[in-house]
């Protein structure tokens, strides 16, 4: 399943209800709106969850620390809020590098 609501004019927070009950949720897009609020940690319940982009919105507070255990996040995308702190430790866990030469 995917839920694409970019540029959507969106207001008021992110539902907690999305992490209990959209399970087989792979793509959230939630970009260029004016969501508040903090990121729900229920977000961390989807499991299936691959991509999760919440850019330019006016999100606050921190990171959820469960967003590392989602085994299939492969982009997320938080730019343009107003979060604090660091990434969670556990979004760092498996991270593969890739080196690439300069000439």
């Amino acid at each position: 399943m995917v839920m694409h609501l970019r540029f959507s004019q969106i207001s008021g927070s992110v539902p907690s209800e999305f992490g209990n009950k959209l399970m087989r949720l792979r793509t959230l897009t939630l970009t260029n709106n004016s969501l508040t609020g903090s990121i729900p940690a229920s977000l961390g319940n989807l499991s299936s969850l691959g991509v999760l982009e919440l850019s330019f919105n006016q999100l606050e507070g921190t990171i959820p620390h469960n967003l590392g255990i989602l085994k299939n996040l492969w982009f997320l995308g938080l730019a343009h809020n107003n979060l604090l702190g660091n990434l969670p430790i556990s979004l760092y866990v498996g991270v593969r590098t890739s080196r690439s030469n300069t000439y």
